[in-house]
């Protein structure tokens, strides 16, 4: 009888072991681990007739905050992004010359339409210091004439371009908005939704269907 009783506190003592975690404990089996906890990876653990002792389900072990909902997505230590700015020349840098577009409706310039869809939408290529990510090595792919868009692209997106025009490259970028858009995802319009308006995505998309011509030749008469 004795050596029973001994055996069932025994099992008793390993039980309330194995359970002892309680709240804050390091349960490597939960993987939305809550802003605030303590150590990698906590969550809360209130549960069962823990939960229905203390009133407070699934709190937390720093101040009883609700961890039931979904985890944040956005990183403590550094917050929400930004939001989308204006990608225009204006307001990238409202110092800049816009004269750095050469345009007018000549041969050998960019059409006057273009040049000035180009200011509204590819500001961050005619500032020396952007706010936004502008994906080319040095800056290598220049976009301020109409010249600029007749030699190789040798830019970094999109890939396997190395033979074709820039106008062709930017073409996948803007029209397709392949592999990622141009202008960046980080810019806005005022008005719509997305990077670039509908009607300049338009305008854009007639001037690559016709070749990218000069000022002389488009709109294509």
């Amino acid at each position: 009888m004795y050596d029973r009783v001994a055996v069932l506190v025994a099992l008793a003592i390993l039980v309330a072991a194995a359970g002892g975690g309680g709240c804050g404990g390091d349960d490597t089996s939960q993987t939305g681990a809550v802003p605030g906890s303590t150590g990698p990876g906590s969550t809360s653990s209130t549960t069962g007739s823990e939960a229905s002792s203390s009133g407070e389900v699934g709190s937390s072990s720093t101040g009883g905050s609700s961890s039931t909902g979904a985890p944040t997505t956005v990183d403590p230590t550094t917050g929400p992004p930004p939001p989308p700015e204006l990608c225009s020349l204006e307001a990238v840098d409202p110092l800049a010359d816009p004269s750095v577009v050469e345009m007018g409706d000549e041969e050998g310039l960019l059409p006057t339409v273009i040049g000035e869809a180009l200011l509204r939408n590819c500001g961050c290529h005619y500032s020396d210091d952007p706010d936004v990510n502008v994906d080319y090595l040095s800056d290598a792919v220049l976009i301020n004439t109409w010249a600029d868009f007749h030699v190789p692209f040798v830019g970094i997106f999109p890939m396997g371009f190395e033979d074709r025009m820039v106008w062709e490259a930017t073409a996948v970028r803007v029209v397709e908005q392949m592999p990622v858009p141009m202008p960046a995802f980080e810019c806005d319009v005022e008005g719509e939704e997305g990077v670039i308006t509908e009607a300049d995505k338009a305008l854009f998309e007639a001037w690559f269907d016709a070749g990218a011509p000069d000022g002389a030749n488009f709109p294509v008469r």
